[in-house]
């Protein structure tokens, strides 16, 4: 570098003296519900599409969790739903804020056809992820979603991470009873606090490689 600045006739710059300075420590954030509106038009979403899944336009869909070991009962328990249609409402209805595509227009909020899978915490809907049959991403976050993990059993003294929301259900429906599950929804997701603090008192965290599904 030293060279190549006395070949273009500049001085090179200075180097910092010592070490470089640490990296902030990681602190878990803490959970945020989404606000009361959203919680309201999320909740009767996921009802209407609890519905889909249970009448005769959802049995495709009640085939494919059924195949991946799911039992109906297991599926009820977890809320999972069904849309068949694509859906674009306006994001102020769910008060959320307006949002512009790169050619000014208003963009709408986007709810396409897939599996629905909710995160549900104290009986209030605060997540909605969308599994698509087809297309790329395969899971669509819903704006206003929070992002914490979905948990199961976090008080006991071993406890199993995957990636998948779909998986954790699977592993809580199985070994519940021996291990806590936590399913991360995404490679890059980090804990909550909630989560973070109960994992750091387990004896045993096992950490399950993603799957391509």
């Amino acid at each position: 570098f030293s060279e190549a600045c006395r070949l273009i006739g500049r001085d090179p710059a200075p180097r910092a003296n010592g070490p470089r300075p640490a990296r902030p420590a990681w602190e878990p954030r803490e959970g945020k519900a989404p606000a009361e509106l959203w919680q309201e038009k999320a909740k009767s979403f996921m009802d209407k599409s609890i519905q889909n899944l249970w009448a005769d336009t959802g049995k495709d869909t009640r085939a494919f969790l059924n195949d991946r070991g799911l039992t109906d009962e297991t599926i009820q328990g977890a809320g999972l739903g069904w849309n068949p249609a694509d859906i674009y409402l306006d994001r102020e209805a769910w008060g959320l804020p307006e949002a512009l595509k790169e050619d000014g227009t208003l963009k709408k909020l986007w709810i396409p056809t897939g599996l629905v899978i909710p995160l549900i915490k104290e009986g209030r809907v605060v997540r909605l992820r969308i599994r698509r049959k087809e297309g790329e991403p395969r899971y669509i976050l819903i704006p206003g979603s929070d992002t914490r993990p979905m948990t199961w059993n976090l008080e006991r003294g071993a406890a199993v991470i995957v990636e998948s929301e779909l998986d954790g259900i699977l592993l809580n429906q199985e070994a519940g009873d021996l291990a806590g599950v936590v399913a991360m929804g995404t490679a890059t997701g980090k804990p909550d606090k909630v989560t973070h603090d109960a994992l750091t008192g387990m004896e045993t965290i096992l950490v399950s490689e993603p799957q391509t599904e």
